[in-house]
């Protein structure tokens, strides 16, 4: 027998001992295996013994300038975190050295086309056969197709001698296959048609036995970037809407287990995305078998994030982790896109390549792993310019061709790390680059525990670093957001950043340290924030679905409100305690709003009907509006010092001027009296005035005097001389015009 140490993940260098031996890798000169994201394997056989066999592993995440990524707002974990197979062969065999690959290879070539190319069913089958025996061998290896209109199977009878490698390349032809087809949440598209798999196995046999199999699965579908339009699918439109996907969980880390990964595939279907960019490392094999069953367009990278390490090894290193996601995860319809880098800039530290050089060579590489036609993209920083000296346009006129790569996409976040509106933003950049142009990432943050009814969007005030993410500044920017790429077909995909909030150390976002918070749902997966269900609005057509915004800001203060619903509805009716408030079509883009509404001192019980084609889906809240007590004044202008009762006047303020600038929170209200119950008479605060603050209660009452910043206000002046027409108490009036 022959046995293999596989290993699906470690991160990020790993050396295997076997009784104390120190293995080499499977097809490598190297015992250590450098990456932390794809998988690897060793040949263990000669270092077995019978009996007991000790098996030691040591995983090192050290920093290492030649492994990336070298930085990242996000947490990189170190060990074992996906499984370890041991596996057991016969002398004769298929080649499990290949860069962690099955070792089988399911070619579909020219898949890049706007119209059905003419060899569309052509299905390529290569594998290599080992015999790792004493004495030669005659073997039968046999494809097998499972799917409609698969061709009869393909036998072929070899002879191969002890310690030779033999080929098996074969070309077949599905005639008219049946398609892999992208997600479609219309409501309209048959299940069988989207995710279409067809199902190869080959096996080696001898004298009836099966000596060894491998199986893996391939779907026939052409695609095309049109720079005008966007994405095409099998020769139809098929905008790719979707989210970013960390591999991470709270208390797990990166060591996720299959139940994990399929409940984040629900969470992808359920807001009705059809496309995933996995960020910024390959992903575990379950979930990109998730996405080709399920439709889903995939954008996998490798971890080139930020930087080029300054050891020579960095970029065999890198070129090794592109060449191991394209020969393991090759065979899959799912992927379009092979990523190659995110957020390098040309200011790189490496003092012995460019930038530019690492992206040219990593395109060439990755195009001919892969000449079936994929795209190859990158993700670039919108708003940093890739040189310091360069105006803050990251591409121009003939830059592509220096930084290589079929298409290009921003990462984009106007009104978070930098002030803007998104559709202003947006078109600055557009037409910055002659490629086709997509959204790798944008969003903003949300803490669900924070809530605010009309944060002042765009201007950047809530930072990234700051402790207040209202959620509702999170959904109202993704608002403009989809008003924008609704409209706006050419942007050939754009990807929510991110879908799920991620550990990050060096981050606090809303308040919660060590944690990114921009992500739709929760890191525990148990929360949907409010903007998951605007784009569940915007993306699933399946079945009427209606969501109230904002259920969890309770109790509630403030008389006056809004209420917004998210809907995929033609109409939808609001009510409150069982008293319809309106019934009204879409405002655009899934939003339903009311506003100018007031809510009862109670219960006020909130339900949202919506109706679509006969048929209905609803949505209820329950928010309390407790009576206030409160008496406090506010004012963004003048000083108020809540402990000693006083407003500072900076200047003289007349009465209508101090009204202005002065409000009551908590439905309270005031006057300005003289003294406590006389109404001011002057047109210009005196001190002896006051403001008056009554709770909404009734039962609280709370005096403010007004007080001045010139000590002399109101004090007997004398001079001893002034000019005609300034007399000695216009010194110290306050007003600048008469001093």
């Amino acid at each position: 027998k022959h046995y293999y140490l596989e290993f699906l993940g470690a991160n990020q260098q790993t050396d295997l001992y076997v009784n104390g031996k120190h293995l080499r890798l499977c097809g490598s000169n190297s015992y250590t295996h450098k990456g932390g994201y794809t998988a690897f394997r060793y040949d263990i056989t000669d270092a077995l013994q019978t009996g007991e066999n000790q098996l030691a592993v040591r995983v090192d995440n050290t920093y290492s300038e030649e492994v990336a990524p070298l930085s990242g707002d996000f947490n990189m974990y170190g060990g074992l975190y996906r499984r370890v197979f041991l596996i057991t062969l016969g002398d004769l065999h298929f080649d499990l050295s290949d860069n962690g690959s099955s070792g089988l290879f399911l070619f579909t070539p020219n898949v890049r086309s706007k119209e059905r190319p003419a060899d569309l069913g052509t299905l390529n089958i290569r594998t290599t056969i080992i015999n790792d025996g004493s004495e030669a061998r005659t073997i039968t290896v046999t494809a097998h197709i499972e799917g409609d209109n698969a061709p009869r199977d393909i036998v072929r009878t070899l002879n191969i001698e002890a310690g030779e490698t033999v080929l098996f390349d074969k070309t077949v032809v599905i005639s008219d296959p049946h398609l892999w087809n992208g997600a479609d949440y219309s409501g309209e598209t048959e299940a069988a048609d989207v995710g279409y798999l067809y199902r190869v196995t080959v096996s080696i046999t001898a004298y009836g036995e099966t000596l060894d199999a491998v199986t893996d699965r391939v779907g026939f579908r052409y695609f095309y970037v049109d720079k005008e339009n966007g994405f095409y699918l099998n020769g139809k439109p098929h905008p790719l809407r979707g989210v970013n996907r960390h591999p991470f969980l709270r208390g797990l880390g990166s060591a996720l287990l299959e139940a994990n990964h399929e409940q984040d595939m629900v969470l992808i279907e359920g807001m009705g995305a059809n496309a995933v960019r996995l960020a910024h490392t390959p992903q575990a094999d379950l979930f990109y078998d998730l996405c080709d069953e399920k439709g889903i367009i995939v954008w996998t990278e490798i971890p080139l994030v930020n930087d080029i390490g300054q050891e020579k090894g960095f970029l065999d290193t890198t070129k090794a982790q592109l060449t191991e996601l394209i020969r393991q995860q090759g065979n899959r319809p799912s992927i379009c896109f092979w990523g190659l880098q995110n957020e390098l800039t040309e200011n790189n530290r490496s003092s012995f390549i460019s930038a530019k050089e690492v992206m040219s060579q990593l395109d060439d590489l990755a195009h001919q792993e892969d000449p079936s036609g994929r795209y190859t993209t990158q993700a670039v920083k919108s708003d940093l310019p890739l040189d310091d000296d360069q105006p803050a346009t990251p591409f121009s006129g003939s830059m592509e061709n220096e930084w290589k790569s079929d298409l290009i996409a921003y990462n984009f976040f106007p009104g978070w790390y930098s002030e803007g509106d998104f559709e202003s933003a947006a078109e600055e950049i557009a037409g910055l680059d002659a490629r086709p142009m997509g959204l790798s990432e944008y969003g903003w943050g949300a803490n669900t525990a924070q809530h605010e009814l009309y944060p002042v969007l765009g201007q950047n005030g809530v930072t990234p670093e700051g402790k207040r993410h209202p959620e509702e500044y999170q959904s109202q920017m993704h608002e403009q957001a989809l008003r924008y790429i609704n409209t706006h077909p050419h942007l050939w995909g754009t990807f929510v950043w991110s879908l799920f909030d991620f550990d990050a150390e060096d981050l606090k976002e809303g308040s919660v340290p060590g944690q990114s918070d921009m992500g739709l749902v929760t890191n525990d997966r148990q929360t949907r924030k409010d903007a998951f269900y605007l784009y569940k609005a915007n993306w699933d057509r399946r079945a009427p679905f209606v969501y109230i915004t904002g259920a969890r800001y309770n109790p509630r203060n403030d008389i006056q409100t809004y209420v917004k619903v998210y809907s995929n509805c033609d109409s939808v009716a609001l009510y409150r305690n069982g008293v319809l408030l309106g019934d009204m079509t879409p405002q655009g883009d899934g939003v339903f709003l009311w506003e100018d509404l007031n809510l009862c001192v109670g219960e006020n019980k909130m339900r949202a009907v919506g109706v679509t084609n006969g048929r209905t889906a609803e949505d209820t809240c329950l928010w309390d509006r407790p009576i206030s007590n409160g008496t406090v004044l506010e004012s963004d202008v003048l000083p108020i010092n809540p402990r000693d009762g006083t407003i500072t006047m900076p200047w003289v303020l007349t009465v209508g001027e101090a009204k202005a600038l002065l409000s009551a929170a908590n439905n309270a209200v005031y006057q300005i009296l003289l003294g406590e119950n006389e109404p001011a008479d002057s047109d210009l605060i005196t001190t002896e005035m006051n403001a008056v603050v009554v709770s909404e209660s009734q039962q609280q009452r709370q005096t403010y005097s007004f007080v001045s910043l010139n000590l002399l206000a109101g004090r007997e002046v004398w001079a001893t001389s002034n000019q005609e027409g300034k007399l000695p108490e216009y010194a110290v009036d306050g007003i600048k015009s008469t001093q």
